[in-house]
């Protein structure tokens, strides 16, 4: 949250409140986390004072935070058109406009707050990210730098610094930049998994190890710092990612998972899944029962709703579902770990459909068997996996997903019993401006 322009007094015992004390309540509630309270209270100075500008301006940030991005837009925008020279206004509009996928409308942003303070730390960190992210690589670097410049402990600005460097290859530059993050905060935890992650691009395991380490020393009941150690330990890899790993992970990503995968990494996986439905098994009659299996916020609701009767979404992600909620195609939505799912619904479905949840499945033996007995006679599956060409059924990437040999996914598809299997190489998004490689998968039931 940006810094506040005014402050009013704290109210005598028995006196009326006034607009300032209310105001400096909801942002107390703000800060603690307590939004309901929050909301109730800037909403009630906006009542009283409709253009108050801090009221809209962190009004603004809390629908934000509740998910409500356009709104949060237009109340930030009123907030600079009532008072235009304030900088921290024009930073967190930016803020929220990359997070909603319009990266030149925040660069134009963050450089608006530097037209008004050119010393802004914050705002040369975060105009590098928006540089680094549209390929401006040299630019990125030399606001990084000027971010470094400026600010007494200029944490983020290393560790996008470092980010820059593992993009460009040079995994030596990016540790180093990690390391300084480190120094000027050994508890900052981002620094050690992206020191960690570093370490393993340059095939330093142990050293990874170490970092993974020094992060749970921090946080030890932190799951992804569990889940990325586990991935770089010597001996088999796990069989799959954890579930508290993986409801961690997309509940703290949920209300703005959309727009990164769309927005920033032309993400493919639910379009391919729809395209290889029509190819493969006909025109929609909306006469199937369906499982989204690991619907995730429910991108493949809209595209496979006309070939259903009936669209049933399963996910771990608490976050994902009340995010897939709001698409209105679904007819249930189920937070349950998905092996277990299908398990306990045999013969219950005519397709089942998977897009990018199998990636954190090592071996798929388990939830194949399973997925072809919860398949009525003929049923249909259709899934996404990430490729993987070293020779191994699978690996952890560093990224913690797991990779699939393509001839150990079409081992495992007829080994649970499945026919007809296609196993056909696409891409799935991009990640650093290059295409991910993965595998769309079709097979059915006998």
């Amino acid at each position: 949250m940006g810094s506040k322009r005014g402050r009013g007094k704290a109210p005598r015992k028995g006196s009326k409140v006034t607009i300032d004390d209310a105001l400096r309540m909801a942002v107390g509630h703000h800060r603690a986390d307590r939004l309901a309270e929050a909301r109730v209270l800037y909403e009630q100075v906006l009542k009283a004072v409709p253009t108050h500008p801090d009221a809209l301006h962190f009004y603004g940030i809390l629908r934000f935070r509740q998910g409500d991005a356009e709104i949060a837009e237009r109340l930030i925008r009123q907030a600079i058109d009532a008072v235009p020279d304030f900088p921290d206004y024009h930073l967190n509009l930016g803020n929220i406009l990359i997070e909603m996928a319009r990266p030149e409308d925040a660069e134009a942003a963050y450089r608006a707050a530097l037209a008004l303070r050119p010393d802004y730390a914050d705002a040369w960190n975060n105009l590098g990210s928006i540089q680094r992210h549209l390929g401006h690589l040299e630019d990125a670097e030399a606001s990084f730098q000027r971010a470094i410049a400026l600010d007494e402990r200029p944490i983020r600005a290393w560790n996008n610094l470092g980010e820059l460097h593992a993009e460009r290859g040079d995994g030596v530059a990016a540790t180093e930049c990690f390391c300084r993050s480190i120094v000027l905060d050994q508890q900052h935890p981002e620094a050690h998994k992206r020191l960690g992650i570093a370490w393993q691009h340059l095939g330093e395991p142990e050293k990874a190890r170490q970092a993974y380490r020094d992060w749970l020393a921090i946080d030890p009941d932190n799951p992804e710092a569990r889940h990325l150690l586990a991935a770089c330990e010597e001996g088999p890899a796990p069989e799959r990612a954890s579930d508290d790993y993986v409801a961690y992970t997309f509940d703290r990503f949920a209300g703005t998972f959309e727009e990164k995968l769309q927005g920033r990494l032309e993400y493919r996986a639910p379009a391919l899944v729809r395209d290889c439905l029509e190819a493969r098994f006909g025109a929609p009659g909306k006469t199937w029962t369906v499982l989204d299996a690991g619907c995730g916020t429910g991108l493949c609701g809209p595209l496979v709703r006309p070939w259903a009767a009936r669209l049933v979404g399963v996910d771990l992600s608490g976050g994902m579902l009340e995010q897939a909620r709001d698409k209105r195609c679904y007819d249930a939505l189920e937070r349950a770990e998905l092996t277990a799912w299908l398990e306990d619904h045999p013969t219950t479905y005519d397709l089942i459909l998977s897009a990018d949840t199998l990636i954190y499945f090592g071996g798929l033996e388990r939830v194949l068997t399973a997925a072809h007995a919860a398949l009525r006679p003929r049923g249909r599956l259709v899934f996404t996996v990430e490729r993987l060409d070293t020779g191994a059924p699978y690996a952890i990437h560093h990224s913690g997903r797991y990779q699939h040999d393509a001839g150990y996914v079409r081992q495992s598809v007829e080994a649970a019993g499945f026919i007809e299997p296609e196993v056909n190489t696409v891409t799935l998004r991009s990640e650093a401006g290059k295409p991910v490689g993965g595998l769309l998968v079709s097979a059915c039931r006998a």
